[in-house]
């Protein structure tokens, strides 16, 4: 990958993860390697399930590959893992951003899981499956309620995604 621009080179894409781990594993990790310049850490999904892989993004080209050498002996949940450098991951659509971008994509079947944070834009995001196809948003957010899940705030996002 001789071909990379200063700006492609700010990014490493770590493989073979336990399908369980989540960003904040992977940040105790680059601080137990004593990684420099990390700006962000995203795992890679398909339909909203980890696929073992995570994008790394450094604050600056010149950390690429003293990062990526600290990475080769490194483990995560037991797993060793791999790391190369990698061109930018794909970024959210634009016409996901905002509560009523998310609800109109949602409608026309445009929110799929995949990619890096599933397409998401920064936030918490759960996905919740096993619903009956027939069941409203209205009725998963009454169903959280009664089973006092009572941190949705004022203005819960539920979206219906078809997998």
């Amino acid at each position: 990958r001789k071909d990379m621009t200063a700006e492609t080179k700010r990014h490493i894409l770590v493989e073979n993860l336990p399908r369980t781990a989540f960003p904040a594993d992977i940040r105790r990790a680059i601080r137990r390697e004593k990684l420099v310049g990390i700006d962000d850490v995203q795992l890679e999904l398909f339909r909203f399930t980890p696929n073992r892989r995570a994008y790394i993004t450094l604050s600056h080209p010149d950390f690429l590959k003293e990062n990526i050498a600290k990475l080769e002996n490194a483990s995560i949940g037991g797993y060793a893992v791999t790391a190369h450098p990698y061109i930018a991951p794909p970024t959210v659509v634009e016409k996901l951003r905002g509560v009523k971008g998310r609800e109109a994509a949602a409608k026309r079947g445009s929110l799929t899981g995949t990619g890096s944070s599933g397409a998401m834009s920064n936030g918490r995001h759960v996905c919740i499956w096993g619903f009956p196809p027939k069941a409203s948003a209205g009725s998963v957010k009454e169903f959280l309620e009664r089973h006092k899940f009572d941190r949705l705030g004022d203005k819960p996002e539920i979206y219906k995604v078809p997998l």
